[in-house]
């Protein structure tokens, strides 16, 4: 008598599986996970610092304090060309000590910041010359209502050829040069800065200049 071996179909794919389940079972679970695109959190940004385009921030990051030597940036030996070409005289600001304030209409800080700009300057004005660069590509009109909104009486520029914006390793705005009456740069304040913050600074700028009252 001829005895059968055979199992039903439901069994055969009930066996295989099971046995599938079990090597999947075996596969190593060290692996990290993969998330998603949609989901990746964005890398974190500083809050107080919006960064410039890639061809603005392929520069070296400069030192944060640039005390006066022999090897320190001179400002006014940079082209400075506005919207229409015309270069900056900078013998306008010759003689007096700079604040010299990078930023961008796009910025929220930079409009934050400019609310007491010129209430610095009306401060010193008769010791510090304040002088502003648009360095985002903005376009004339658009900086002279930024300029116009914030009540703003000190010149405020554009930078299109961006020279002296990567000779002074401008990364990001806003970014503010103290500097000295000869042009060459003392320090730099990165981040937005309150009044508070730009009055101690600048006060410790001018004593060190001998310029304070």
């Amino acid at each position: 008598m001829k005895v059968s071996c055979r199992f039903p179909l439901p069994f055969k794919r009930a066996f295989f599986a099971l046995a599938l389940l079990i090597l999947m079972g075996c596969r190593s679970t060290d692996a990290a996970p993969v998330i998603p695109t949609a989901i990746r959190p964005e890398p974190a940004q500083t809050a107080t610092h919006t960064p410039l385009p890639a061809v603005i921030r392929t520069v070296a990051q400069p030192a944060e304090s640039m005390n006066t030597s022999e090897d320190s940036l001179i400002v006014f030996d940079y082209q400075v060309v506005d919207g229409s070409g015309t270069p900056l005289d900078w013998s306008e600001f010759e003689g007096k000590p700079l604040l010299l304030i990078f930023f961008s209409i796009h910025c929220g800080h930079c409009h934050n910041e400019a609310q007491h700009l010129e209430e610095l300057n009306e401060l010193y004005s008769d010791r510090i010359n304040l002088l502003a660069l648009e360095v985002s590509g903005a376009e004339t009109e658009e900086v002279q209502q930024f300029a116009e909104e914030y009540g703003l009486t000190f010149p405020v520029r554009q930078d299109t050829s961006l020279e002296l914006t990567r000779a002074a390793g401008i990364t990001g705005v806003p970014t503010n040069l103290l500097v000295d009456s000869d042009g060459t740069l003392y320090n730099s304040l990165r981040g937005y800065r309150s009044q508070e913050d730009f009055i101690t600074a600048i006060d410790a700028f001018l004593e060190a200049q001998g310029g304070r009252d």
